[in-house]
């Protein structure tokens, strides 16, 4: 399977129904691609799939995995191979981490 398709796999798992199985498989998407941004994508389903659930622990969690994973992309070259988007460095910065930030200060998790 390509990096892209697990990323296909995973968005296409988060408008289901099926919790257990699009954490399974983000996880696995996660674990495969750790260092490149499909695993940041993998991790943003994930933080979405648990703030649907209500999860604030896992949550918290998985947005210092995205943190963390952010922090060692976002300077090397060819990391975010496309201009816009979630595979883009801006989208991360300009659309992701404001979308959160403004949920947190709404009293969201």
């Amino acid at each position: 399977m390509t990096s892209q398709t697990d990323v296909w796999r995973i968005w296409a798992l988060s408008s289901g129904d099926d919790f257990d199985k699009l954490v399974s498989a983000a996880t696995a998407v996660y674990e495969r691609h750790q260092h490149r941004v499909e695993g940041l994508i993998a991790l943003g389903v994930l933080h979405e799939a648990h703030t649907k659930r209500g999860d604030d622990e896992r949550v918290a969690a998985v947005r210092k995995q995205i943190d963390a994973l952010f922090a060692k992309l976002k300077d090397k070259p060819g990391a975010f191979p496309e201009t816009f988007g979630e595979y883009s460095r801006g989208y991360w910065e300009q659309q992701w981490f404001l979308e959160e930030k403004r949920k947190q200060m709404k009293g969201s998790p």
